[in-house]
């Protein structure tokens, strides 16, 4: 496939295959599938795929956008799952497919965040340029206790992982250390266990 982008879906079928078969063009093929999502959308909104963009680029409302990207995503996945080879188990089909799912997911995310499909030439777009727009422009999450402890859980495995490498000398001097400078007394601090706990052993602590 050489075309920079594609609008129907016996077209989008040839693509998945190339991508699937991960032959010479696959890695072009994902960022060719993405532009392809983009410029049907475009095609949805205003009748045919912005090739260049002149003066101030038309903008659709988000939710048409959105509504119009979606009946695309759907329809193109169609075409992808025509071309998974027969006799794949469920992993494999998913394995083979996730390119689609990852491409529109990222256009999703954009034009649900703010960003105007019409605003860009459809050869200029690329899955790294949508996700640094999508980063400078998202609304940080609210920081819910929820999310607190899972962050706080993911670095307490590091350091468990990383302590228990250590001498076990070594490491109860380190885990007082932290301790101590995250503000906890540390001089009942016998026997440390270095194991780590099973986060359903700790829910049942609870």
């Amino acid at each position: 496939m050489t075309k920079e982008f594609v609008t129907n879906a016996a077209d989008v079928t040839k693509l998945a295959h190339a991508i699937i078969n991960a032959d010479a063009s696959a890695t072009g093929g994902r960022a060719t599938y993405l532009r392809s999502l983009l410029a049907a959308t475009q095609a949805e909104l205003v009748g045919k795929p912005v090739l260049r963009v002149q003066g101030r680029p038309k903008r659709v409302d988000l939710d048409l956008s959105a509504s119009a990207f979606d009946k695309v995503a759907e329809a193109f996945y169609g075409a992808v799952l025509g071309a998974v080879p027969e006799g794949l188990t469920a992993a494999e089909r998913q394995s083979k497919t996730s390119f689609a799912r990852s491409a529109a997911a990222t256009l999703r995310r954009a034009i649900k965040t703010g960003w105007n499909p019409l605003g860009e030439a459809v050869t200029a777009v690329s899955k790294t340029r949508l996700t640094a727009w999508i980063k400078e422009h998202s609304e940080p999450r609210p920081l819910t206790p929820k999310i607190a402890e899972s962050r706080v859980m993911q670095h307490v495995g590091a350091i468990a992982d990383l302590i228990d490498k250590l001498p076990k000398e070594d490491a109860a001097r380190v885990l007082a250390m932290a301790l101590t400078d995250l503000g906890q007394p540390t001089q009942h601090l016998t026997n440390v266990s270095l194991r780590r706990v099973p986060a359903r052993e700790r829910a049942a602590a609870h």
